[in-house]
């Protein structure tokens, strides 16, 4: 199982050309079972007749989970989804801070190769002490018994933290995330900065993976994308 996370820039390269398509060809060379993207951008015009997150679900076969987190007069921007299966149950967390640009979460209960995930996908404020409470209000959240009261085999977090040093995680690691999977993403020509990553719970998961150095990905978006391959999962047992 393949989850991948990616801050697309409103399809928007580093050659500052707006291209959904280039999104779409680099997300099918990923081939990912599950998707999370930040600064999806609803407020573009539609691509034959498509906002940005219907067009990749269509022309990759897969189940969208829209997430918008700002609404202006343009329209909507924020998170989004992308399941290679069955979207259970959905849910948006709100992790805005008073005076800060609005953030949020989408948590989401989905069902992929026969087995049941709880999958967030964020994208983290640029002040510290925002990202120190929403990293602990999606803890606690992650902690808690999930709302469909159905434990998942997995739960991930597909995010763009926003934290500059590769060993800053936070609360999630502590706590129901212990495996981080990532590295330097950004800028996308040449990384150094640590921003994005797959998180993963329970302890003992063990996966492989990181940051995706492919020449299309150095261009495609400011942030190069992370793909996680998840090899094991203790007591994994097929979801019925």
């Amino acid at each position: 199982m393949r989850l991948i996370s990616w801050n697309i820039h409103g399809a928007v390269g580093v050659d500052r050309v707006h291209d959904p398509d280039r999104i779409v060809a680099c997300l099918a060379a990923l081939d990912g079972d599950v998707v999370g993207l930040q600064e999806v951008d609803w407020r573009r015009p539609p691509v034959r007749g498509l906002d940005h997150l219907a067009l990749f679900a269509r022309e990759l076969n897969m189940e969208p989970v829209a997430g918008p987190n700002l609404r202006d007069h343009r329209g909507q921007f924020g998170n989004g989804l992308l399941v290679r299966g069955e979207i259970l149950a959905r849910r948006r967390v709100d992790l805005s801070e008073p005076g800060r640009e609005p953030r949020g979460a989408i948590d989401a209960d989905v069902r992929v190769r026969g087995h049941r995930l709880r999958v967030v996908v964020t994208h983290l404020g640029l002040q510290r002490f925002e990202r120190r409470r929403q990293q602990r209000t999606l803890a606690a959240r992650l902690l808690r018994p999930p709302p469909s009261g159905s434990r998942p085999e997995l739960v991930t977090v597909l995010a763009d933290l926003n934290e500059w040093l590769s060993f800053v995680r936070g609360p999630l690691v502590r706590g129901p995330c212990p495996l981080y999977v990532g590295g330097p993403t950004f800028p996308a020509r040449a990384p150094w900065l640590s921003l994005d990553g797959v998180l993963l719970g329970p302890a003992g998961v063990r996966a492989a993976g990181g940051v995706v150095g492919d020449r299309p990905f150095r261009v495609a978006s400011d942030h190069r994308p992370v793909a996680c391959d998840v090899l094991e999962v203790p007591a994994l047992v097929p979801a019925s």
